[in-house]
């Protein structure tokens, strides 16, 4: 089965992200095995050395071929197309990773590590929602893959 990896800075935080996510994965489980990492999230340094430490943590679950960073920075996309790069990346792989940075975002050298850099929006958001539009939006990937009604 494939498995989707999400990896976080920090976890979530409060009863209704838990929840949300909770029912996401539910849903989920009947496309891919989903895992979801935590790392450290270094609230007591200045902010270049926490995203330092931080993207040192992430960097433990790099893979160049199957990572996407979630970042202001990435393509600007829509389902349609996230659902083309879930596709595509079922189809070559058997896995695929999300990485989602800290409050403070990630550097400038871990972002030049990836080939697959997305964005929801300009708009910013809490890290812990952005976890839960991410695994939304990879369910309504799926429902689109599959025809499903989900996706209108």
């Amino acid at each position: 089965m494939f498995k989707i990896k999400i990896i976080t800075v920090g976890e979530l935080n409060e009863k209704f992200y838990v929840d949300a996510e909770k029912e996401f994965e539910k849903r989920l489980s009947k496309f891919c095995k989903i895992e979801k990492v935590a790392v450290k999230e270094f609230s007591n340094l200045s902010i270049e050395a926490k995203k330092e430490a931080e993207c040192k943590e992430l960097k433990k679950h790099f893979n160049l071929e199957t990572s996407v960073l979630l970042s202001l920075n990435g393509d600007l996309i829509t389902s349609e197309k996230l659902a083309i790069l879930v596709k595509e990346k079922r189809d070559n792989n058997s896995k695929m990773e999300f990485f989602i940075g800290g409050s403070n975002g990630v550097t400038k050298e871990f972002e030049a590590c990836f080939k697959y850099k997305i964005c929801f929006g300009k708009i910013t958001l809490p890290h812990c929602l952005c976890k839960i539009v991410l695994e939304e939006q990879i369910y309504r990937a799926f429902t689109i893959l599959n025809n499903s009604p989900y996706h209108k």
